[in-house]
């Protein structure tokens, strides 16, 4: 198939190179059991072996490099408090709610048979999204392609479609199975979730790094380790989404609390 897409004729094909990548496509809705299995009893699948998909490449390396801080923070609590069984390491992974809303638009990528979809419906579907987010601008492109885009401006995507492209409500519905559809909605939900969790962590963020917070962790870890670890998780979580987006804190609590205010209110709120 290569000369259907690619001019070829200046090019000596000598040898096929064909690779595998343990991906899949899935969505689990709330009332389904998860059919991809990543924890066992002591036992964590990690990297490419868990197979975490990204809507660009089709696999979730991506998703491991931007998360090894918060997975190797997390292992090292589970270790130390002995929270090895398979339901508490199976919430150790490097889901995120980005390339999980993304997930229908990888659907989007993949070729269909001729009598099924046009050979050229792919292309022209990517010509019109990129053509979306020059519209919306370098920000939110950059944010995209580095699946760290807020639900705002995913919003924003989503909504701009239609209008430039009306054909893709009944190529979603060609494309897009009932239950990928609602799986889909479930999963922009679940990121305006996400969104609303990283406004509260930014609000709480002064005292969730004081030396009370670092007591009742501590205490947590030693009386109920299991609910010490989903604080953790929660709180890793948050973390990592500020450093993809580059916040930074200053150093001092009283500074905190001035840099919250600037970021909600802008440079008229009192300093005073």
């Amino acid at each position: 198939m290569l000369p259907d897409y690619k001019d070829t004729s200046a090019v000596e094909i000598l040898k096929p190179v064909y690779g595998f990548i343990p991906a899949g496509y899935n969505i689990t809705l709330p009332w389904q059991p998860e059919a991809k299995v990543l924890a066992y009893d002591r036992v964590l699948s990690l990297g490419d072996a868990a197979a975490f998909q990204s809507p660009l490449t089709f696999c979730g390396f991506g998703s491991y490099v931007r998360n090894l801080q918060r997975i190797t923070t997390l292992l090292a609590q589970a270790l130390k408090s002995n929270c090895l069984s398979a339901a508490e390491l199976n919430q150790i992974r490097a889901s995120e709610a980005v390339p999980a809303v993304a997930r229908a638009f990888s659907k989007f990528m993949i070729a269909k048979p001729e009598h099924v979809e046009t050979a050229w419906q792919v292309n022209e579907t990517l010509n019109v999204f990129c053509r979306v987010l020059q519209q919306l601008g370098p920000r939110v492109t950059n944010d995209f392609f580095k699946d760290r885009v807020g639900w705002l401006d995913y919003t924003r995507i989503v909504l701009h479609t239609p209008h430039y492209y009306p054909r893709i409500y009944a190529l979603a519905l060609k494309t897009l199975t009932p239950t990928e559809i609602v799986g889909w909605i479930i999963a922009w939900l679940q990121l305006g979730r996400q969104s609303a969790s990283y406004q509260l962590y930014c609000f709480l963020r002064p005292w969730l790094y004081s030396p009370l917070d670092q007591l009742l962790r501590a205490a947590l870890m030693r009386f109920h380790p299991a609910l010490a670890l989903r604080g953790a998780i929660w709180r890793e979580t948050m973390a990592q989404l500020a450093r993809s987006r580059k916040d930074t804190w200053p150093a001092r609590q009283s500074d905190h609390i001035e840099h919250i205010r600037g970021s909600w209110f802008g440079r008229r709120w009192p300093q005073s």
